[in-house]
C-alpha cells in the first residue's frame, strides 16, 4: 500500500507551488512499440518492452516452483496504431523556458503479455497472463507518472524549433499481476515497485524533440521527431526490470486535452 503523510503532502505542496506556474505544453500521444523497432539495434535486453518477473516457490500457488522470467509486453495498441489515435497516453510538459528543463507526465497505463508465461505448477506446465499497471509513485491508482527531459546547454526548443535531448528519466510505480490463462483464476500474487527508468535510443545520434507549431499558442511537443518521421526511443531501469520501447504517434493537427483524473487533479497541488 502507497501512503504518504499529511505533514509530508504538505511539504511537498510548498516546495513544488513554484512550479505549478510552469507553462504548459501538451505531448504527442505516444503507443508502446514491440517487437524490435529494427535491426541495427544490438543491445537485445533492450529490444523489446518487457518486465522481469521474480517470484518465491507457491508465489503463485502451492506447488508452483520459483519464477525468475523475463515476460513480453505490449500496450493497448498491440502493433498498430495511428496518428490521430490516443495511444497509450500522452506525455505533458512543464517549463519555464524554452531551454527547460521540461518537467514531464504521463497518465496511468496498462502493459499486457503478449503470450502467457509458463509455469511448473505441481509437475504440470500452466499458463500465466501478466498484466503490468504503471502510475505515478504517488499513493492513488491514476497519479500520474512523471519526470524530466533536458537540453544541451545553449540550447532550446521555441515554437517550431527542433533539439537534441540531453537526458530525461521518468518516475514510476509498477504493479504485476497475474491470471491463471486456463481458468481465468487470478493469482494472489502482486509485485508492487517503485522505479526510475532512464532514455536510452536506438539511433547513433541524440533522440531529436521537436516543438510543433500546431495553430495552438504553444504548440505541442513530440518526443523521437525531427524533420522525419517520428522514430522509436526507450526507457529503462539500470537493471531491466522494466523496458519500455515507445514511439509518438505524430499528428499535425491541434492536440486534444486529456480529460482530467482526481489524480491528475491533485498533481497540481502536490
Amino acid at each position: 500500500m502507497r501512503i504518504r503523510s499529511i505533514p509530508a503532502a504538505m511539504a511537498l505542496v510548498l516546495v513544488l507551488a513554484p512550479g505549478a506556474m510552469a507553462n504548459r505544453i501538451p505531448g504527442i500521444p505516444i503507443m508502446i512499440k514491440c517487437p524490435c523497432p529494427g535491426p541495427t539495434y544490438v543491445e537485445s535486453q533492450r529490444c523489446c518492452t518487457k518486465k522481469a518477473v521474480h517470484l518465491v516457490s507457491g508465489g503463485l500457488g502451492g506447488g508452483s516452483v520459483a519464477v525468475d522470467e523475463t515476460v513480453l509486453m505490449q500496450g493497448r495498441c498491440a502493433h498498430a496504431c495511428a496518428p490521430g489515435d490516443p495511444g497509450e497516453g500522452r506525455i505533458d510538459y512543464d517549463t519555464d523556458s524554452d531551454a527547460g528543463p521540461f518537467a514531464m507526465s504521463l497518465p496511468a497505463m496498462t502493459l499486457y503479455s503478449s503470450s502467457p508465461m509458463l509455469v511448473d505448477v505441481n509437475g504440470v506446465m500452466t499458463p500465466f497472463d501478466v498484466t503490468v499497471t504503471l502510475s505515478g509513485q504517488g499513493p492513488q491508482a491514476d497519479d500520474l507518472m512523471t519526470g524530466l527531459l533536458t537540453l544541451p546547454g545553449g540550447s532550446s526548443l521555441p515554437l517550431g524549433a527542433t533539439a537534441e535531448v540531453a537526458s530525461s528519466v521518468l518516475n514510476l510505480h509498477a504493479t504485476t499481476t497475474f491470471v491463471n490463462a486456463l481458468t481465468g483464476e487470478p493469482s494472489s500474487a502482486v509485485i508492487e515497485e517503485d522505479l526510475q527508468l532512464s532514455l536510452f535510443i536506438f539511433l547513433p545520434d541524440a533522440l531529436p524533440v521537436r516543438r510543433l507549431a500546431d495553430g495552438t499558442a504553444d504548440g505541442a511537443i513530440a518526443l523521437g521527431l525531427g524533420d522525419g518521421m517520428p522514430v522509436v526511443f526507450g526507457y529503462a531501469s539500470d537493471d531491466n526490470e522494466l523496458v519500455l520501447n515507445l514511439q509518438s504517434l505524430y499528428d499535425d493537427g491541434v492536440v486534444a486535452v486529456n480529460p482530467a483524473t482526481w489524480g491528475s487533479l491533485k498533481a497540481s497541488y502536490r
